[in-house]
C-alpha cells in the first residue's frame, strides 16, 4: 500500500494484482485516487501466467503506457524444520514469488520503453538465512539472481532490473512475517496477494518490529516505498542488477 500510494504522490498511475483481500486492495485503490491519481484493481494470482499476461494488456489498454513494474509477491510458510516442508510447499512458494516475478517480466517486457524499470523484491532473510523460512529464503535468494540476470539481459534494450531488500516482517505486515520466527511460535501462513504493475498491496509495510540485531529498525513504510520510487527514477539511471537493503542495518554487505 505505501508503495502505491508513494508512486501516486509522485504522479504515477497505478494498476495492481491482489489475490486475496480484497477489503484492503480496495482501501488501497481509494488512498490512490485521493492523490488525484487513477488506480486500477485487478483480481487473480500472478503464479498463472496467462492471468500474468492478461492483467499486463489490461493495464496497457487501460493506461495507454506501462513505465514501471514491480513484483513484490510474498510467501511466507513457517515449518520447524525441512522434514515439514512439502513439495507441494516447495512449489508453491517458489511459483508464488519466483515464478511470478519471471512471469510479470516476461508480460510486460514487450510494453516498456528504454528507460522503464523493472524492480523486484526480496528480504533479508536472502542473505542471513531463516532456519524456520527455509523454503521462502531460498525463493528470494533466486530473486536476487534474476534481478542481476535479468539486468544483464534486459541492457541492450534500456530496460533497468533492481531490487529492493526490507526486513520480512515489513513485508508481511504483522508478525507472522519474522525473517525466522522464534521455535515453537504458533504457524500462521502469511502470503501476499500479488505482485503488481506497480506495488502489491495485500501487506503493506508496517511498523513491526524488525530484526533484534538491527540498530536502526527500518520498518518504517514510507522510507520503504522511497527506494522503490528512486529504483523508478532517473535519479537511479545508472544502476542496474542492483539490490537495496532498507533494513536499518540488519544486512550491512551484499
Amino acid at each position: 500500500r505505501a508503495v502505491a500510494v508513494r508512486f501516486a504522490r509522485e504522479g504515477a498511475d497505478i494498476a495492481f494484482i491482489h489475490r486475496d483481500r480484497a477489503e484492503d486492495a480496495y482501501e488501497t485503490a481509494r488512498l490512490v485516487e485521493a492523490t488525484g491519481r487513477r488506480c486500477l484493481v485487478i483480481s487473480g494470482d500472478v503464479g498463472d501466467e496467462q492471468l500474468c499476461r492478461e492483467a499486463v494488456v489490461r493495464t496497457v489498454n487501460h493506461y495507454e503506457r506501462l513505465d514501471v513494474l514491480v513484483n513484490a509477491a510474498l510467501e511466507q510458510h513457517p515449518q520447524d524444520d525441512l522434514l515439514h516442508i512439502s513439495e507441494e510447499q516447495l512449489a508453491r512458494t517458489f511459483r508464488g514469488q519466483v515464478f511470478a516475478a519471471a512471469f510479470m517480466a516476461k508480460a510486460a517486457l514487450p510494453h516498456l520503453d528504454r528507460g522503464a524499470a523493472i524492480i523486484n523484491t526480496t528480504s533479508v532473510a536472502a542473505y542471513r538465512g531463516a532456519a524456520r523460512l527455509i523454503d521462502h529464503a531460498a525463493a528470494c535468494g533466486a530473486i536476487v539472481a534474476l534481478t542481476r540476470s535479468l539486468a544483464l539481459a534486459l541492457a541492450t534494450v534500456g530496460v533497468r532490473v533492481n531490487a529492493v531488500a526490507p526486513d520480512s516482517a515489513a513485508l508481511a505486515g504483522d508478525d507472522a512475517g519474522l525473517a525466522d520466527p522464534p521455535a515453537g511460535a504458533p504457524k500462521r501462513t502469511v502470503v501476499s496477494g500479488a505482485a503488481a504493475m506497480l506495488l502489491d498491496p495485500s501487506h503493506a509495510a508496517s511498523s513491526t518490529s524488525a530484526a533484534a540485531a538491527s540498530p536502526h529498525p527500518a520498518t518504517d513504510p514510507d522510507a520503504i516505498a522511497g527506494c522503490y520510487v528512486f529504483l523508478a527514477s532517473s535519479d537511479a539511471a545508472f544502476l542496474t542488477g542492483q539490490v537495496l537493503h532498507p533494513n536499518g542495518g540488519a544486512i550491512v554487505n551484499g
